[in-house]
Order: structure tokens, then C-alpha cells, then sequence
């Protein structure tokens, strides 16, 4: 599904021709969706986000959440320029487990280590010219969650991935930034955590929002694993691992 365009002639054209030029290829690639999904629950993700201005999706990694949420959104920006101005992407600013320390440069070379897994779906879906062309553009924008306070996203698909690394009161903050013209996609796994918290924001909100108008929430599982046949089986390994430690704790024969 990559997509190959000379840099030369991107440099040339206009925002709008580009969009035209893709926009054809995703209309007639959506036609034929059935055969593009890899579970039923990519095409219920991508539907909801396409029927629904809030959509959560939860599930273990390798599922394509993060693929879909951002080939629905491609699909959107080009082909309804007059809605939607721009992808905005974030990321909870949290290490998996390990330090960077200090990072140089601005806030995008600060974030890109964070979202290079946007980069990789983006390279796959439009290739890197498209997208280094649209967010040269500000088209598709990064941006960090302590800068949201006082921003209303108007007339933007927002993508905030690894949320179950937000607080419920992150959660709420972005949330509350919904404007018009505008959707967002809550993306994460609730038991891949790297905050020790309570409860994550992504729980929170799954709970708060379920059943509201507007709000759809897609429940991914091992089933949905989309990567090396090995990684389901290593999920279900670690799910069994996690379920006889549970029921140790409650037989008590580990100490909480």
C-alpha cells in the first residue's frame, strides 16, 4: 500500500492537486475495503471513526489500531479538504520502561522519538513523500499534551495514541478540546501500561463515554493480533501468566 510520487513533482504541485491525485486512489481503495481490513474489528474501527466524531479503541499491540485510525483520517483530510484542515497526532510524553534523557531541538525533534510508529503508518499508507509534503504544509502536526490547555481543535482529526499512559484528568483535558468540524481517536492497550496509576485515562474514558451518542468504542483482542502468527501466542502466554497470578493473590498463596 505504499505509495511511490517523485519529490520533484510533489515540490510543484499544490496541496489541493495532491489531495485530488490521492484522494481518487483512497475513494476506490474504500470501495474495496473488505479486502484491505485484516479483522473485522480494523473495519468496525475504521467505520466508527468515519460515523463518529469520538472514537476509543482498546486491545493488545499488533492489532492495527493505530494503521486504521491513521488511514481513516488520510482518507478523510483529502478527500474533504473543505471539512477538515489538518491530522494532528500525540502521544503521551512516557518511556517504555527506559530513559532517553535530555532530548535537543524543538518540539517536533523532541516528540519524534515518541511517534516514530505514527511515521512508519504514514510511509506505508501515502509514502514518505505525501507526508513529509503535508506536514510541511501543517497539514498533519504533532503535538505534545501539555501544550493543549486553551485549544479548541476545529476542523481537525486527532489521533492520541498510548493513551493508557494518560491520567483520567489528561484524559479529560484532551477530551474537552473537542470543537466543530472535528474527531477524535482514542488509541490504546489497557494492559500494556508504563504509568503506575490506579486507573489509566483510557479506562476512565471508556467507562465515562460508553453508551453516548456520537461515541463508538471498538474492543480489539488477541484474535486481532496482525503481526508475526508467534505474537498471539505470546500474548495468550502472558495472559495466562497474569490470570494464575491472580488467582494465586486470591487463593493467597502470593502476598499482594
Amino acid at each position: 500500500m505504499t505509495r511511490k510520487t517523485s519529490r520533484k513533482r510533489l515540490g510543484t504541485q499544490s496541496t489541493e492537486q495532491i489531495a485530488k491525485e490521492y484522494a481518487s486512489k483512497l475513494l476506490l481503495e474504500q470501495q474495496i475495503a473488505n479486502t484491505k481490513f485484516k479483522s473485522t474489528n480494523q473495519r468496525n474501527l475504521y467505520w466508527a471513526i468515519k460515523n463518529n466524531d469520538v472514537s476509543i479503541a482498546t486491545g493488545p499491540a499488533g492489532t492495527g489500531k493505530t494503521f486504521v485510525a491513521l488511514w481513516a483520517c488520510i482518507s478523510l483530510l483529502l478527500n474533504h479538504p473543505e471539512k477538515y484542515t489538518k491530522i494532528v497526532l500525540m502521544k503521551p510524553y512516557v518511556e517504555a520502561g527506559e530513559k532517553l534523557g535530555f532530548l535537543p531541538g524543538g518540539v517536533k525533534d523532541k516528540m519524534d522519538p515518541y511517534i516514530i510508529s505514527y511515521y512508519w503508518c504514514l510511509d506505508q499508507i501515502i509514502g514518505k513523500d505525501l507526508y513529509q509534503q503535508l506536514m510541511f504544509k501543517k497539514q498533519i502536526e504533532v503535538m505534545p499534551m501539555g501544550l493543549i490547555r486553551g485549544i479548541t481543535f476545529q476542523g481537525c482529526l486527532v489521533i492520541l495514541d498510548e493513551s493508557q499512559n494518560t491520567s483520567p484528568e489528561q484524559m479529560k483535558t484532551f477530551i474537552t478540546r473537542l470543537g466543530q468540524d472535528s474527531k477524535m481517536i482514542i488509541l490504546g492497550d489497557e494492559k500494556q501500561s508504563d504509568v503506575k496509576q490506579n486507573i489509566s485515562g483510557l479506562t476512565d474514558i471508556r467507562e465515562k463515554l460508553f453508551g453516548l451518542p456520537n461515541v463508538s468504542i471498538t474492543i480489539f483482542d488477541n484474535e486481532d493480533v496482525v503481526r508475526h502468527s508467534l505474537v498471539k501466542k505470546i500474548l495468550d502466554r502472558y495472559d495466562d501468566c497474569e490470570w494464575m497470578e491472580e488467582q494465586a493473590k486470591i487463593r493467597g498463596y502470593i502476598n499482594e
